[in-house]
């Protein structure tokens, strides 16, 4: 699907029809970038490739099914999810809800998140990418591009995930209210279904998420409400 190209000669009007498309909108960035480059361009290019190859890995299995390939989305590129931007050290995913496979939800985002950070796989050179991440359940996000023949979305919800980042330290998930709600209600049904886990499965580190807290974030008038999971160092 295109996305709206926000800036030819469309009224406003039809601008101000488009629908909000609920989804996950997920930014990964990179720490000490800077202090890495000072090591050469090659150490920072091979941690970015191991970053953007992790990440694509582990979201696979959050991408659309196999029956939407007519659509070409991108969500169904065998390689995994790609990135929709890549911002300097930071990637930025947004994943609709309505092209994920049937019964996932914010947890089957949770658990990939978790394992980004705690056992990255497909590193080479033993550069092991040291990353921050921030994640928003999105109901305010619109599928509408400045730049003519580019993907983008944008909203209030998608401008939170990336100022979740400064909330978050190295090895840390930070999400707002409604990702915890989502991914705890999912997480409560699992258990009342007496599911059992190993300890290394990621769903079990759901337990550890802490919060919330009351943050003031640029850009929101009212306190936001966010919650945290910390990797191990």
């Amino acid at each position: 699907m295109a996305s709206f190209y926000a800036c030819d000669n469309r009224s406003r009007k039809e601008l101000d029809g488009l629908k909000p498309i609920p989804g996950y909108c997920i930014f990964i960035d990179l720490v000490d970038s800077v202090a890495l480059k000072k090591e050469g361009l090659g150490a920072w290019c091979d941690v970015m490739y191991n970053l953007i190859a992790t990440a694509m890995s582990f979201l696979r299995d959050v991408k659309g099914e196999a029956a939407n390939a007519e659509c070409e989305n991108p969500l169904l590129r065998p390689t995994g999810l790609p990135p929709l931007k890549v911002m300097g050290d930071c990637l930025m995913f947004y994943v609709p809800k309505r092209l994920m496979p049937r019964d996932t939800n914010a947890l089957n985002i949770f658990c990939p998140l978790v394992n980004i950070i705690r056992v990255p796989k497909g590193t080479t050179n033993g550069m092991r990418p040291e990353v921050h991440i921030g994640v928003t359940s999105c109901q305010n996000a619109y599928e509408l591009t400045f730049v003519e023949g580019t993907e983008g979305f944008h909203g209030k919800d998608i401008d939170l995930a990336a100022r979740l980042l400064k909330e978050a330290t190295s090895r840390e998930v930070v999400m707002n209210d409604l990702f915890y709600l989502e991914a705890e209600c999912a997480f409560r049904n699992l258990r009342s279904a007496k599911n059992v886990f190993g300890e290394e499965d990621a769903i079990t580190q759901w337990e550890n998420v802490q919060g919330p807290w009351a943050k003031s974030i640029r850009g929101f008038s009212e306190p936001v409400q966010i919650y945290k999971w910390r990797g191990p160092n």
